[in-house]
């Protein structure tokens, strides 16, 4: 038995050892840039190749993944792309399935595990949000400026000083719905007050990095978890007649919103909004992003079985969705969509094997969906962490549906 425990010890420390570097590397601007891509893909496949050995039954789906990845990565070498997308796509396939891996072997682990690989991420989070907050404050475009992907000598400076782009900012996004499901659910007074802190930060921090499809979700998401959180009839009334109110009167709302200090940027945004409710302006005219879609839309009805070769609305379209659509075509958003069937099915079963919240997870998943459609994603690698890993353990740790988690105990 003595024994035992101490391989589970080992084995404990081991995933510990590897899930702190796996983490590092993916979030820290500075080792992000520094470590090559191919390493870092290596790192990753070398995990996912040990549970494709160990646990006989994901292999199923180790092997759907390359291969969706290797189709799609096939069909943008024929349509023009370099020879390197072919091994480039299967890698990023498992890269964004690897959290979900970590996630399964960590619920096995002993709370001590799982609560210091928690505290090493969020510290993570915390340390990179207030370096870019700071420097948000005296440049308010840098986080996009970071998205660019440019080496230059600028932006590699802001790198290594551990700014984040805009993939930390959308994943600490994600989290909000998080930390308001943790102040509605616990009756811990302490971790009421933490959570309450964390959304608020969150929410400042988006405002600050003025990202408003982000702003958008986040508001969406506090309406949702009003509803379906608040045990009073009157507080849910309250919400769907607050809504009702918001579309009803939709272009004053904005101009209020507008009105508010949020940022030149996002001012300006919400009152181009207001615009278009009021017939002032069309949607081509509210943002480029929509004539950008409609690019992409008609590069994929040009070619709707294997794509256009070297689209250029599919690089530029700013949607992994519907760039994958013009670049690839039916085959290849069919891969798309067995791939994002896959996540969602593992990471769905490891919330109700856990007895975690299944609610916050609808939410959590149809924010990612969301973002997919309006941003490329694809390698964000930040997201996946988030969505796949830091947000279920947050919830093994401090937000378990305690009834859920005894019955499932009650029927091993």
């Amino acid at each position: 038995m003595l024994k035992e425990d101490r391989t589970e010890n080992q084995r404990g420390q081991i995933l510990a050892l590897y899930t702190i570097v796996y983490l590092a590397i993916a979030f820290l601007p500075v080792l992000k840039y520094s470590v090559p891509y191919l390493a870092q893909g290596l790192i990753c496949l070398s995990y996912v190749l040990l549970v494709f050995l160990k646990e006989t039954r994901f292999r199923i789906i180790i092997i759907l993944l390359f291969v969706l990845g290797l189709i799609g990565g096939a069909l943008s070498f024929v349509n023009g792309e370099i020879v390197t997308e072919v091994i480039n796509e299967p890698i990023r396939v498992l890269r964004c399935v690897l959290p979900c891996f970590i996630l399964g072997d960590l619920c096995r682990c002993s709370q001590k595990t799982k609560l210091f690989i928690w505290l090493f991420l969020s510290g993570l989070l915390l340390f990179i949000a207030i370096n870019t907050s700071l420097e948000l404050t005296k440049n308010d475009m840098i986080a996009r400026l970071l998205a660019s992907g440019d080496t230059n000598e600028s932006l590699t400076q802001y790198r290594m000083r551990n700014i984040g782009g805009f993939g930390f900012s959308y994943a600490i996004g994600i989290t909000f719905p998080l930390w308001l499901r943790v102040f509605f659910k616990t009756n811990n007074r302490f971790l009421k007050i933490v959570s309450l802190i964390a959304a608020a930060f969150i929410a400042g921090y988006i405002v600050l990095a003025q990202y408003m499809i982000l702003f958008v979700l986040c508001m969406v998401s506090l309406l949702l978890t009003l509803v379906f959180n608040s045990k009073k009839v009157i507080v849910t009334i309250f919400c769907i007649v607050a809504v009702f109110v918001s579309l009803l009167f939709a272009s004053s709302s904005f101009r209020w919103m507008a009105g508010l200090d949020i940022g030149s940027l996002m001012q300006r945004r919400l009152n181009s909004i207001a615009d278009f409710f009021e017939g002032k302006k069309t949607l081509e005219e509210l943002t480029v992003r929509f004539r950008l879609y409609k690019d992409a839309i008609n590069d994929f009805a040009k070619h709707p079985i294997l794509g256009t070769p070297l689209s250029v609305a599919a690089a530029e379209s700013h949607s992994w969705i519907l760039g994958v659509a013009a670049s690839t075509g039916l085959v290849g958003i069919s891969c798309l969509t067995g791939e994002l069937a896959v996540y969602f099915k593992l990471n769905r079963f490891v919330y109700l094997s856990n007895g975690l919240d299944s609610g916050l997870f609808m939410i959590s998943f149809l924010m990612f969906l969301f973002l997919s459609v309006l941003n490329p994603i694809q390698y964000a690698y930040e997201i996946f962490i988030v969505l796949f890993l830091y947000i279920p353990l947050t919830l093994c740790l401090f937000g378990k549906n305690e009834r859920i988690a005894q019955e499932g105990q009650g029927n091993e």
